[in-house]
């Protein structure tokens, strides 16, 4: 009786083994069809000339107003920043610093615009000629790649419509999200809305 009972857990033991690994190779299968996708639609954004960028920060504060007069008051210069001590800089390397808060990244092609505002938030600008089906396709598009709207604003007229689309990266939910960053994630997402958009 014993012999059947660790037969039957070895029989177990086995068939759950074999599912696992059934499981594992559907998901390098998949994680493989995906690489593709993403070399295929590069390589497709290469050949129309898509996702020329930049980056630049915030803009400097305008200068003060000249002084009407020559009896106005001379503002005294800002106070000098002290420079680190010497035990702090033979601490060792330091990590890169993180980008300042005002930092404003900008990537654009034909017809779309991605604004990154820092953390996982970006604005989406897209103008296209007027036909049915673009704002479904631009949201399930961010759907898949993990990507929610917070807020979404259309204009149109009778040729043209204009989508400004506020989103935020969903970090709890989508594959590799402790890994990607949010311009990698942003960078994909615009890559597929505009190949789709200059396919048709």
């Amino acid at each position: 009786m014993d012999e059947m009972m660790f037969q039957a857990d070895k029989a177990t033991i086995v068939g759950e083994a074999i599912s696992f690994i059934r499981s594992l190779e559907e998901t390098v299968a998949d994680l493989e069809r995906r690489k593709r996708e993403r070399n295929s639609l590069a390589a497709r954004c290469a050949r129309l000339g898509l996702g020329g960028s930049s980056s630049s920060s915030a803009p400097p504060p305008p200068p003060p107003p000249a002084a009407a007069d020559d009896t106005a008051a001379v503002m005294p210069p800002a106070p000098a920043v002290p420079p680190p001590d010497a035990a702090a800089v033979t601490a060792g390397p330091e990590p890169a610093p993180a980008p300042a808060p005002g930092t404003l990244m900008v990537w654009s092609g034909p017809s779309v615009v991605l604004n990154l505002c820092g953390g996982d938030q970006a604005f989406i600008n897209v103008s296209v000629a007027r036909r049915p089906g673009v704002l479904t396709m631009i949201v399930d598009v961010l759907e898949r790649h993990s990507i929610d709207v917070v807020t979404a604003q259309i204009a149109s007229d009778l040729s043209r419509s204009l989508f400004t689309i506020h989103t935020s990266v969903d970090r709890e939910r989508g594959m590799f999200m402790d890994t990607a960053t949010a311009e990698e994630i942003y960078q994909l997402a615009v890559s597929e809305i505009m190949v789709w958009l200059h396919s048709e």
